[in-house]
């Protein structure tokens, strides 16, 4: 059964949402991560956990995945670090359910 040109324009349009959801996600934990990375946020992020944040790297190919990994393991701690500038960024908790699903 042939699949149709709109059929195929439905999934298309899709397939765009999806990558958009997951793109804002994807830029809004490698801001968390950023923050947490400069010294006092790092310093603090030390009382509760060895584990440091890491960042996106455009040229290393496993890097978003490592991110997302991480960011998924030092969230708890992360709204712990009274950070005045995160209060805007950090993923929502639906946006947190989708990072590693």
């Amino acid at each position: 059964m042939p699949i149709t040109g709109l059929f195929k324009l439905q999934i298309h349009l899709a397939y765009q949402r999806f990558n958009q959801r997951i793109t804002k996600l994807i830029e809004k934990v490698n801001d968390v991560t950023k923050k947490v990375q400069s010294p006092i946020p790092a310093a603090k992020l030390q009382k509760y956990t060895t584990i440091r944040a890491k960042r996106h790297n455009a040229t290393r190919w496993s890097s978003t995945e490592d991110m997302l990994n991480c960011y998924e393991e030092i969230k708890e701690y992360v709204t712990k670090l009274d950070i005045r500038d995160l209060t805007g960024i950090l993923p929502s908790s639906g946006g947190n359910k989708h990072i590693l699903t």
